[in-house]
């Protein structure tokens, strides 16, 4: 059972100021799956007002310029940390002595994972539920490193499990402020794997970061609250596509090739970003940029990379929930209306007119295990 907590990280002398919103957000209690968890655990409401993004992006895959302490900065909308990068950027910080390295120093003992219970259903929270951390040192609004960031993250969430016990697999970061700058508007940065078939080899960070338990598999960062619209319609489904996404970074998608060197990741390139679906893929839309073409001779991808999936009505498509561990080889085959591949699209033009092969979960798991 997946648990989430949203960490609120707070300037000085600033503590309630999101008290005043009466943040509403729904935590799930069900051994169901993330998939309702990452759609309803927004704590964003019509009362925190309106997003401060100094540009909208028409996708995910464009950039977005935001509202900084040094000025407007402009970024991608998704910056994820590849694991390798990840465990890169704290052993350079650990070497530099930015940080501290916490695999020599034993972790303290915590209070076990409380127990599930099911049936529970939705439960809306309140700003009470919301874990306070303060930036001390107001290391946010400085030129804070990526190995700086991490250790804050890393300290609030081994305070918030030597307070409330080893419960969360996921912490998810707002901020109250804006910070210095940004690693783009969103990102998620994985702590913990050991699932195969993923595209992933196993690690553990968590010794290195002072994290205690054995529950933590990752963060999100969402950065200033401020910056994303609220709601469930309009311009709010833009943040509701990219919280979802950054939680699937946590599975997806880092898959090799499948038979045939078919390409399931981006080209970094006209055919899209590493870590996300490379566009000659037809899933039928997702927020993990899973494209929707239409037709055959010829295809036509729709426009925007950043879509909710037409097979599920949700953010994720069933090719996502068999990654993510939540559908099997066969339910995902049986959910997908159609799952192809525009064998000869060099550009990834949104008009298509060559071969298209369809595959299934057999060829994802014989690319992939």
């Amino acid at each position: 059972m997946i648990q989430f907590c949203p960490i609120t990280v707070l300037r000085k002398h600033n503590v309630r100021v999101l008290r005043k919103y009466g943040v509403q957000v729904f935590r799930k209690h069900s051994a169901l799956s993330p998939v309702v968890l990452a759609l309803a655990v927004l704590i964003f409401t019509s009362r925190i007002g309106l997003a401060q993004f100094l540009t909208t992006p028409s996708s995910i895959h464009d950039d977005v310029t935001v509202q900084t302490a040094s000025g407007p900065q402009t970024v991608p909308v998704c910056a994820t940390v590849h694991p390798n990068e990840f465990y890169r950027t704290i052993q350079d910080a650990i070497s530099l002595g930015e940080i501290s390295d916490h695999s020599k120093q034993p972790l303290p003992s915590v209070k076990p994972r409380k127990p599930h219970v099911a049936g529970e259903g939705f439960q809306p929270l309140s700003s009470n539920d919301l874990f306070f951390y303060e930036d001390s040192t107001d290391l946010l609004v400085t030129n804070f490193s990526g190995g700086q960031l991490f250790q804050l993250m890393s300290h609030a969430t081994a305070t918030l499990i030597l307070e409330q016990g080893d419960n969360w697999d996921f912490i998810a970061f707002w901020l109250n402020f804006q910070p210095d700058h940004q690693i783009g508007a969103a990102f998620y940065s994985g702590v913990f794997n050991e699932t195969s078939g993923l595209g992933l080899g196993n690690f553990n960070s968590r010794p290195s970061l002072g994290i205690p338990g054995e529950t933590v598999q990752g963060f999100v960062m969402m950065w200033n609250v401020n910056n994303w619209t609220p709601g469930t319609s309009g311009s709010a489904n833009f943040t509701r596509l990219v919280l979802a996404q950054e939680f699937e970074h946590r599975w997806g998608a880092f898959l090799s090739p499948i038979p045939g060197g078919r390409a399931m990741q981006g080209d970094n390139g006209p055919c899209g970003r590493s870590g996300h679906w490379n566009f000659r893929v037809d899933g039928q839309g997702s927020g993990m940029e899973i494209p929707e073409w239409i037709g055959s001779s010829p295809a036509q991808r729709l426009n925007g990379t950043l879509r909710f999936n037409t097979d599920t009505g949700g953010v994720f498509s069933f090719t996502d929930l068999y990654l993510m561990g939540y559908v099997s080889p066969d339910e995902m085959d049986a959910g997908n209306s159609e799952l192809r591949y525009m064998d000869e699209s060099a550009s990834c033009a949104s008009t298509y007119n060559g071969p298209i092969h369809d595959f299934t979960s057999a060829d994802i798991i014989q690319g992939n295990g």
